[in-house]
């Protein structure tokens, strides 16, 4: 599925359920222990396989779009930040700090290996990322396989700047609409291209063997794929290379497809391999699987998988939309030592 779709409110969370098990989603029996994959193109999922099979290759960016709900600068960090950098006032500074993101009793799921591109996004990229609730970490991993991803958060259910972007089906025929994802396509995807150029200026082989990959969580899963097909393509005036993957986790069915022009996206899209890797019953699930029956995940350009575990006994959309479970499952399924919980979003 390439085109944009409406995440409809949670009032019609019943419906879609019952959609669903009518459908026949809810009733496959599938063991914590198994994974199911529906290949791109196809209707029909594949039959199961052993999780630690999938797992390992996903867990790093799963861990990624976990950690990417918590902040990394402190509020005086961030007002200091918004006075120098955006010019803005101090109504609106204060309402801007107030958003931020804290969970007591939570951390960061350990990582080992990868380094966060510091003070990135700068400038005005960074301010209309605030201004409209964008959070976006980009990381870098130079053993091999050498990575750099660039990941996105989700929703926060009280931050109405990202019920704007999950709307933007309605919302963005407005004239003065912006949105996450117009800040993506038109600020974000151009600064990272100058950053990996400027790396390639200093050193030629900067690159060399380096994948490219978004990822992210419920709509971070929607602005990862957004970002894959706004990338400035590969031409005359760069040589770096487009996003190579990305994985989406709990996706929101939202892409911003039609939000990039036809052939900036298409030259993306030709080689773009699309994970999307969600928890049995989660929420967004039921929306997907009912657009799925009439638009099936394209099988090339972009190559579109969908990837289900099934780690939470008790299936419940809303906490089954957990960007922790799944992470704290993958980890417990490769044999890595699981942290502290801090509860579910």
């Amino acid at each position: 599925m390439r085109r944009n779709a409406v995440n409809p409110a949670r009032g019609a969370l019943t419906l879609l359920s019952l959609f669903a098990v009518l459908g026949g989603c809810a009733l496959v029996d599938q063991k914590p222990d198994e994974v199911v994959v529906r290949q791109p193109g196809n209707r029909a999922y594949d039959d199961p396989i052993a999780v630690a099979k999938l797992a390992p290759g996903q867990l790093p960016f799963a861990i990624l779009s976990e950690n990417a709900y918590f902040d990394v600068e402190s509020r005086d960090l961030l007002r200091d930040k918004l006075k120098q950098q955006c010019g803005l006032g101090d109504d609106e500074i204060a309402k801007l700090v107030r958003r931020r993101n804290t969970r007591e009793g939570c951390e960061r799921l350990p990582h080992p290996g990868w380094t966060m591109w510091p003070d990135f996004p700068r400038g005005e990229t960074w301010c209309a990322a605030t201004h409209n609730g964008l959070h976006v970490e980009v990381w870098e991993k130079s053993a091999a396989p050498r990575t750099i991803a660039v990941v996105f958060r989700g929703t926060e259910f009280t931050d109405l700047h990202d019920w704007e972007a999950n709307l933007r089906w309605f919302l963005r025929f407005l004239p003065w609409f912006e949105d996450q994802y117009s800040v993506v396509g038109k600020r974000l995807a151009g600064d990272v291209e100058r950053e990996l150029l400027a790396r390639l200026a200093r050193d030629p082989k900067a690159l060399d063997g380096v994948e490219i990959v978004s990822t992210g969580h419920s709509l971070g899963g929607g602005l990862a794929q957004n970002f894959a097909y706004a990338f400035p393509p590969k031409g005359a005036q760069s040589s770096v290379r487009p996003v190579a993957r990305v994985y989406a986790f709990d996706p929101s069915p939202v892409t911003g497809w039609s939000a990039v022009a036809s052939d900036v996206r298409e030259v993306n899209a030709a080689k773009l391999a699309t994970a999307r890797i969600f928890e049995h019953g989660e929420v967004l699930a039921f929306i997907r699987l009912a657009i799925s029956y009439v638009l099936p995940p394209s099988k090339e350009a972009p190559a579109v998988s969908e990837i289900r575990y099934n780690f939470v006994a008790k299936h419940n959309p809303v906490t089954n939309h957990s960007m922790r479970r799944l992470a704290l499952g993958m980890m417990e399924a490769v044999g890595e030592q699981i942290p502290p919980s801090c509860g579910d979003r």
